[in-house]
């Protein structure tokens, strides 16, 4: 069992925004770090709400950081 939590950039809320549909768990946060703290605890409790069975007493997944920039470009 392995995940993958995806995250972006919400300009108009202006925090990050996590989801998986797997698991069921979608949150926000004003940093990247506030939003991985969220997310290791919502990842076990999403195990056990979803009555899934994690293989040892980890469960492993990854966070998807999608940050997309613009940058000028001088003529």
């Amino acid at each position: 069992m392995h995940f993958t939590i995806t995250a972006f950039w919400d300009s108009e809320a202006g925090v990050w925004v996590a989801s998986n549909d797997d698991l069921g768990i979608a949150t926000s946060a004003e940093t990247v770090e506030a939003l991985r703290k969220k997310i290791r605890v919502m990842v076990p409790e999403a195990i056990e709400l979803n009555g899934l069975t994690p293989e040892n007493d980890s469960v492993p997944y990854d966070l998807l950081v999608r940050d997309s920039q613009r940058t000028p470009i001088d003529a």
